[in-house]
């Protein structure tokens, strides 16, 4: 958990005095408690992890990988946050996305669970990380490909998991969700204010290409 936080909100100024965490202007945590766990939404930048960051995996060369969330043409997008590389990554439009500018989930470990689904189904716990532009939820889901656990988004209509993987969105029928175990309340804390200038602001939006070298190949 985010040690030493009240259990009301705290404003940014008090947070970076009293924790050096990275907090865009405007930002509010929003702790919410039961039997001492806290889920909480902290905004980072370029690879960097807040303490108690959700892990959902690892990449091809064993890097660690986090959720985050990010915003993306309107649509606020489950992110694969790896530091290693810098960044998180997103996939929309058939392509994956990086950004330098993202939220990473936090919450103690007992507090989630992953519960294997299919097909666009969520389980009634699983929890919402973001929306589509058009009002959408968004979920988080993972999957296991060539060699790596990696994150998603779970997209209902589309019946499917998409990953950021190698440049590209792929998609999956059978995959794991992100869930709550009942032991804490939970909010997507979705501020629908200013969704574009936040989505401007990440001036580091752009379509990551992977490496031509012949030695070897990346995969983010």
């Amino acid at each position: 958990m985010i040690r030493g936080l009240p259990d009301a909100e705290i404003d940014v100024n008090e947070a970076r005095r009293r924790h050096g965490l990275l907090v865009a202007d405007g930002f509010r945590f929003n702790r919410q408690q039961e039997r001492n766990s806290t889920y909480a939404w902290v905004t980072s930048q370029h690879g960097r992890i807040p303490d108690d960051a959700v892990k959902v995996g690892k990449d091809a060369d064993g890097g660690k990988l986090y959720i985050g969330r990010a915003w993306h043409e309107g649509d606020l997008l489950p992110a694969k946050v790896a530091p290693r590389h810098s960044g998180a990554f997103v996939p929309w439009g058939c392509a994956e996305h990086s950004k330098f500018e993202y939220e990473v989930l936090v919450a103690d470990s007992h507090l989630v669970s992953w519960v294997a689904s299919s097909n666009g189904n969520v389980p009634p716990q699983a929890l919402q990380i973001g929306r589509t532009v058009q009002g959408e939820p968004l979920y988080a889901g993972r999957v296991a490909h060539a060699g790596t656990v990696t994150p998603g988004k779970i997209h209902p209509s589309h019946g499917v998991l998409y990953i950021p993987w190698g440049g590209k969105e792929l998609n999956f029928n059978e995959y794991e969700v992100l869930c709550n175990n009942g032991l804490g309340d939970y909010s997507p804390q979705i501020n629908n204010e200013n969704t574009q200038q936040r989505e401007n602001s990440q001036h580091t939006q752009q379509i990551f290409v992977l490496s031509q070298s012949k030695n070897s190949t990346p995969h983010y």
